[in-house]
């Protein structure tokens, strides 16, 4: 990951033990899709998970090992998340309490237990205006899959309902804790690298690396 989006110094090497409830943990691999996720979002990191406490995330992926494509939001130790992990680095929300804590995992624990699938539009598509190649990709998969679906995000449905990308599901769940990210978007059309930008931005502070 690009020091130039993290602290060049003062980097720490830490594990799940330094985390605290509703950390962030943004992350990229070496797989060919999420070099196709981090090139069509011109973003240096592909993947965002939150943390739950006891060594356990919950991220919006779009295929899980455990259940062959079925994908969607759930709920995984941390350990398995990262387990292909070339780089990952734990983020944490400025101001959080304890309770807000407990209001951003809820939301998103509602999602696992309502079984909510993945929403592929808005991970290729989120931020289409501010990365272009989305639409070139989206048409590739629209091609080859023949759903349909990408055509009808390019018409500015981003965002499918009851679905969430893995940036989409961290954004809407510190919104329904009134603990907002960032405000200049909705989810919908977020990606990864925003949950970058917010650091960036001084809404989110380092709390170190889990894969470096």
């Amino acid at each position: 990951m690009s020091t130039a989006t993290m602290p060049a110094e003062g980097r720490l090497c830490i594990d799940w033990g330094a985390l605290q409830r509703a950390d962030i943990i943004v992350s990229t691999t070496a797989h060919p899709i999420s070099r196709v996720i981090r090139w069509a979002t011109e973003s240096c990191i592909s993947h965002a998970m939150l943390y739950v406490g006891n060594g356990e995330v919950i991220e919006a992926i779009g295929d899980d090992r455990e259940r062959p494509s079925a994908g969607g939001v759930v709920k995984r130790p941390l350990t398995v998340a990262l387990a292909d992990a070339t780089a990952a680095v734990a983020l944490r929300r400025k101001g959080m309490t304890p309770a807000n804590a407990d209001a951003v995992i809820r939301f998103a624990w509602k999602q696992w237990i309502l079984d909510r699938k993945y929403d592929y539009n808005a991970t290729l598509l989120g931020g289409a205006s501010r990365a272009p190649r989305t639409v070139f990709v989206c048409a590739i998969l629209d091609m080859v899959g023949g759903d349909g679906t990408c055509a009808e995000a390019r018409k500015g449905k981003l965002s499918l309902p009851d679905r969430f990308s893995c940036s989409e599901l961290i954004f809407e769940s510190f919104q329904s804790a009134n603990m907002p990210i960032i405000s200049q978007f909705e989810p919908g059309s977020s990606s990864p690298q925003d949950l970058v930008n917010a650091w960036s931005f001084g809404l989110l502070e380092y709390v170190g690396d889990l894969v470096w």
